[in-house]
């Protein structure tokens, strides 16, 4: 139900940016939601061109603890796709920190 709406469209009723209303809450869940074998799922969110749909994604799979999405946070971190995704990669950097800091 979530991937319906983790889409770079708008709906009646809302405003702002293509993907802000409904696409980045959608996207965050999908990440939080995702288990290891469930990351395919991510990739068209993680490639969108939609900076909600991927900033969202990001911050979703941030608080997984994946250790395998450091490369993907730091990516995020030093993107030139906007501040939005570069805020959602270094998010996702210190939860990875912070996680394997953790005992």
């Amino acid at each position: 139900t979530l991937q319906q709406f983790a889409q770079s469209q708008s709906y009646p009723g809302t405003f702002g940016s293509i993907g802000m209303a409904y696409g980045y809450i959608s996207a965050k869940t999908l990440g939080r939601l995702a288990g290891d074998s469930n990351l395919d799922l991510m990739k068209p969110l993680l490639n969108s061109d939609n900076v909600w749909l991927k900033s969202g994604a990001l911050e979703g799979l941030a608080g997984r603890g994946l250790h395998d999405l450091l490369p993907l946070m730091e990516a995020a971190a030093n993107s030139d796709q906007g501040a939005l995704v570069r805020d959602a990669g270094r998010y996702g950097l210190r939860a990875q920190r912070a996680d394997a800091e953790s005992p």
